[in-house]
């Protein structure tokens, strides 16, 4: 083919690649001590449980989990999720579930029958970027709101709502945020904001996207309700996931919001699937179902919490004066900041030679910026890598310095 890119549609042409898949195939060297993935700990995978679902599935449930299934997911899963969000004071019939394959594809479906090229989305600075990368390809416009220490500023995102509507342009069809836990700084929206926020959807009549992969990753305290608890008139769309309780491999996750919703998203997820694999979808239910999660959900906190500290404290015995860093409380990431004028774009190859690899902050902003930030994950790494990998990253700023 002479000339393949005349081929390409327009929305093909808005694609982009994901910084952090093509960073994790450059450093998956046994040299490389690796922040740079979002990667559960692969001791918190709770083999000996799966290897009894998956016998019982064998023997028990063949005919069911190896047939295609409906594709707003399998009766039995959505029940046990409604009754799931009516214990956290969320009304979640059935019919305002929908079950996909991985966060990922809901964020992907939502973009789908949402945006339009020039809609805008509202969404927190910096964000994740799987839901940039999931609604650019759109090739929508960004209304980046920065974050503080807890989370989306409702009250910036309030006056630039207002600004908009005054001046008679479009308003966002939808706000995007990670409010607990975020990817990537770790913060945790209060209660007044997400009280504030489903105001304003409802005050605008638009959607709030709730992306919460991480709630039950706290290390002490509970975290707040969702903001979807606050909902009164459907104007939230809840998603959530199975990748970091369970196992990001089976690929499960789910989202709620109104009926007429969930129907529009169905279909437009038979396009691209058909339905959610119902094998995970039955490992998934039976390990809810036998409370298997309860148990090892509090291993995953516990061992998250020894990492998330060790990493501070290497940072803080290390890191030279001018770095900035957040402390989470969940989670499993912390967001660092390197003094003016190191560039971390410009840095990483050099931490790449010296065997420790990050995130870049450009890749969480919209818009360009995020130049001195980088994103640290800490529930992969060893302890003993934490280590090492502070402090080559350590000499890596200095030297820049």
């Amino acid at each position: 083919m002479k000339n393949l890119e005349r081929l390409f549609s327009q929305t093909a042409k808005a694609i982009r690649s994901s910084e952090i898949r093509d960073l994790l195939k450059l450093v998956a060297k046994p040299n490389i001590i690796s922040f740079a993935g979002g990667m559960p700990d692969p001791s918190s995978f709770p083999k000996s449980e799966l290897v009894k679902i998956a016998e019982y599935v064998a023997t028990e449930k063949t005919e069911l989990a190896f047939q295609y299934g409906p594709t707003e997911g399998m009766p039995q899963m959505l029940e046990f999720l409604s009754q799931k969000f009516k214990s956290q004071g969320i009304d979640a019939a059935v019919n305002t579930l929908l079950i996909t394959s991985g966060s990922q594809q809901a964020l992907d479906i939502i973009g789908k029958i949402f945006l339009d090229p020039r809609d805008l989305v509202m969404t927190e600075e910096p964000a994740y970027l799987g839901a940039l990368n999931a609604f650019r390809q759109y090739r929508c416009n960004f209304v980046p709101i920065a974050c503080d220490s807890e989370g989306l500023q409702v009250d910036v995102a309030s006056e630039q709502l207002k600004k908009l509507d005054r001046g008679g342009g479009s308003l966002p069809k939808l706000i995007y945020t990670n409010p607990t836990f975020q990817n990537p700084t770790g913060s945790v929206m209060p209660v007044s904001r997400r009280k504030k926020l489903v105001d304003l959807a409802c005050e605008y009549d638009i959607f709030v996207v709730e992306d919460d992969p991480y709630s039950r990753i706290y290390f002490e305290e509970e975290p707040p309700p969702s903001i979807k608890s606050f909902d009164k008139e459907g104007h939230v769309i809840f998603l959530s996931t199975y990748s970091k309780i369970l196992s990001p491999g089976i690929r499960l996750a789910y989202l709620c919001a109104q009926p007429e919703l969930i129907k529009k998203m169905a279909i437009a997820k038979q396009a691209l699937d058909l339905c959610t694999s119902s094998l995970s979808q039955i490992l998934g239910y039976e390990y809810e179902k036998r409370s298997y999660e309860e148990k090892k959900i509090r291993e995953i906190r516990e061992n998250y919490k020894r990492k998330a500290e060790l990493m501070i404290s290497c940072m803080e015995e290390n890191f030279p004066d001018g770095c900035e860093w957040t402390k989470p409380k969940g989670g499993m990431f912390t967001w660092v900041k390197v003094p003016s004028p190191l560039n971390t774009k410009e840095m990483l190859p050099k931490a790449i030679k010296k065997g420790v690899a990050y995130v870049v902050g450009t890749a969480f902003y919209a818009n360009g910026g995020g130049e001195q930030g980088m994103r640290l994950n800490f529930s992969y790494p060893t302890h003993e890598e934490i280590k090492k990998g502070i402090k080559r990253l350590s000499e890596i700023i200095r030297d820049q310095i």
